[in-house]
């Protein structure tokens, strides 16, 4: 007896079928633009982009210029900032020779500062003994700030020089002041054991 194989059914393959392949054509024709995809992405920056001007405008609309204000607000603020409420020390070694960083900023602040500042602050010194670091720091601020203080104290003491001259501490600082060629726009105002004297 012959043995025989029973008939299976086959399954049908893709590539078998009848069927006409899909319309590649046709479905590229109907795909979605690739424009339409990125315009959110395009939306998105059109609006970043008017947002940053937007806000670029404002804070130009919003800046402030300090110049722009009258002279008069302007002189306020230059005192509330620069006069002191205690006398500035004159002395190279104690103090730095350069003014406040406002008087720095520029020309223009610099004309309009330096004169309040030199003008209406009190500055001490002393020639007791020696007189280098006072003059170093007269010399350090230049000439014309020198003619700008108004109010300046000069503490003296005994002659401590042994050196057998009979010249006092003022006359010596005097002929200093005259040999460096140092004037300022207000009388000197001597403070010693003797009591307080304007010269």
């Amino acid at each position: 007896m012959a043995f025989t194989r029973p008939q299976t059914a086959r399954k049908e393959l893709p590539c078998d079928s009848d069927k006409s392949p899909p319309d590649l054509e046709g479905a590229t024709a109907n795909a979605v633009p690739s424009s339409t995809l990125y315009e959110p992405t395009r939306r998105h920056r059109a609006y970043e982009t008017e947002a940053t001007s937007s806000r670029a405008a404002v804070a130009k609309k919003a800046r402030f210029s300090f110049l722009k204000l009258p002279p008069e607000l302007r002189n306020r603020i230059y005192k509330l900032v620069l006069i002191r409420r205690w006398p500035i020390i004159a002395d190279v070694w104690f103090m730095v020779v350069h003014p406040p960083a406002l008087t720095q900023v520029c020309q223009q602040l610099r004309r309009e500062t330096l004169p309040i500042f030199y003008g209406a602050n009190k500055f001490i010194g002393d020639v007791i003994g020696d007189q280098t670091s006072l003059l170093l720091w007269f010399r350090g601020i230049g000439h014309e700030n020198c003619r700008l203080i108004r109010q300046l104290q000069i503490l003296v003491g005994p002659d401590l020089d042994h050196n057998g001259s009979a010249e006092s501490p003022e006359w010596r600082f005097r002929k200093e002041l005259e040999y460096h060629n140092i004037v300022f726009g207000g009388p000197l105002i001597w403070d010693g054991a003797e009591g307080t004297v304007s010269a």
